[in-house]
């Protein structure tokens, strides 16, 4: 609940929640993940662009782009999945 209620970009929630970041290898080098996790994927980024809200079939999700930007969507290639 924790991290849904609060913003990225004013808190640490991952040190908040006592979380404890991964950082591996795998992938493209840059991926990270927390300690208890117990599935995992990697990815592989293989497009980025911002959302264009003029495609939004259902107006419902606009209402979270009032006032901040966009989010980026991405397309990505699993590499491997972490499984406890």
């Amino acid at each position: 609940s924790l991290c849904g209620s609060l913003s990225g970009r004013d808190t640490d929630k991952a040190k908040l929640c006592g979380l404890v970041p991964i950082f591996t290898e795998l992938g493209d080098g840059r991926a990270v993940y927390f300690e208890g996790a117990r599935r995992v994927l990697i990815l592989k980024k293989l497009y980025a662009a911002p959302l264009d809200t003029s495609k939004f079939i259902d107006a419902a999700p606009m209402r979270y782009y009032e006032s901040d930007g966009v989010h980026k969507m991405y397309v990505c290639e699993i590499v491997t999945a972490l499984e406890e």
